[in-house]
């Protein structure tokens, strides 16, 4: 039998495939991209909220340690300009011992007198005391092995502090005991504000415990924290050989790196910068400025470590979308094929009908729906044009036998 049509064979179910698969990708992607937009954004947002939080969190914690620090020079300071004059050498130290024995940061201390002004006959009296092996010794003999004091940067700061307030040095690294540090000065006056300048209480500082501090502040679990001083000095977070109270992380090798220590010391309030480092990894850098002290703590995290979370969770809903695509083909496609399927019973029905089968059984309508029912239409043609068919074949036989 010929074909009505001599055009090319288009198949309903790939026809069926083609109009519903688009709508669906397209569906899909829509609601995917939007949102891990939306996921993406709220977890960079949240992601750099927690890191400012950290930073101002540790910032604030260092500025509490070294004021506690300050306030205890300043009391020394008070307390020892109103009884020099009655305590010996030895009374002043065992004073010292006494306020500094229990501090964690404290590394040492000293009364230093300017000359003659603790006893006319003394030029250089100064009772100081160290932690050696975590225990507090005495000595009277600074001068004797390290010369005289009064020209030095610390006494001279201490010196030119206010009545009752303390100065900060720049952080120095002590090579005795192998720690960077700082020591507060605060002045001593013979009679209160209108006395006479009779010399400095000092506080040495360890910085071994804040370096501690620093080293363990990290963004999930990733990036490194740095602290410099006012003016770029690395004073902890960094490789040892850079705690020297020398290098500045101003003067990084790394021209990118330097410009952003450049933004970050010169800042007076928290934010961000960003360079590249030696492997072409974009840095960012969070940073806090120290209240008082000015010093900067910064933050360091590669690009893609920060939005690591975001970016897995991107990952995650781009997996979910293709295997909810592929979920949904396979059950488009098996939708689809079924109908196919029951279309293609009737098509072979019809197909029989046109080549006279009639001896053939009807079709089975399975679903009470449009193709049960175009069955079902078959069907009644089918019994029907088989009734039209018997009813000619029993005339046709009558009149052979009425003609012969």
């Amino acid at each position: 039998m010929q074909d009505e049509y001599s055009g090319k064979y288009r198949s309903v179910k790939l026809k069926m495939c083609l109009s519903l698969l688009p709508p669906i990708v397209i569906g899909l992607i829509i609601i995917t991209a939007l949102a891990g937009y939306n996921s993406y954004g709220n977890i960079s947002e949240l992601t750099e909220q927690s890191t400012h939080q950290t930073i101002k969190a540790n910032a604030i914690d260092i500025q509490s340690r070294l004021s506690r620090m300050k306030l205890i020079s300043e009391n020394m300071a008070a307390s020892m300009e109103f009884d020099y004059l009655k305590e010996s050498q030895e009374e002043m130290a065992n004073d010292l011992v006494n306020t500094l024995k229990d501090e964690e940061l404290a590394n040492g201390g000293g009364v230093w007198f300017e000359p003659f002004a603790y006893r006319p006959s003394d030029m250089y009296v100064c009772p100081f005391v160290f932690r050696e092996n975590g225990n507090l010794k005495v000595s009277y003999d600074y001068v004797k092995e390290s010369g005289d004091y009064i020209p030095t940067d610390w006494y001279k700061l201490g010196k030119a502090a206010k009545h009752g307030d303390a100065a900060l040095t720049e952080p120095y690294y002590d090579s005795a005991a192998k720690i960077m540090m700082v020591t507060y000065s605060s002045p001593m006056y013979s009679e209160g504000d209108a006395g006479k300048y009779v010399g400095n209480v000092t506080l040495d500082i360890s910085l071994a415990s804040i370096s501690e501090m620093v080293k363990g502040i990290h963004i999930n679990g990733k990036g490194y924290a740095i602290l410099t001083s006012d003016d770029g000095t690395y004073i902890a977070g960094v490789d040892e050989a850079k705690l020297n109270g020398e290098t500045k992380a101003t003067e990084e090798s790394n021209a990118s790196m330097a410009a952003a220590m450049k933004q970050m010391v010169s800042a007076t309030q928290d934010g961000n910068t960003q360079f590249e480092n030696e492997n072409g990894d974009t840095m960012i850098v969070y940073y806090q400025t120290i209240p008082d002290i000015n010093w900067h703590l910064g933050v360091v995290i590669s690009k893609s470590d920060l939005y690591s979370e975001a970016y897995k969770l991107l990952f995650t809903l781009a997996g979910i979308a293709v295997v909810v695509l592929v979920l949904l083909m396979l059950a488009a496609y098996r939708t689809v094929s079924g109908y196919a399927t029951r279309i293609g019973v009737d098509k072979k029905f019809a197909e029989d009908l046109a080549d006279g089968d009639y001896a053939r059984p009807e079709v089975i309508a399975k679903a009470n729906d449009e193709i049960g029912h175009l069955g079902n239409a078959i069907n009644r043609m089918y019994r029907q044009t088989k009734k039209v068919i018997n009813t000619i074949s029993e005339h046709s036989g009558s009149m052979n036998e009425s003609s012969r």
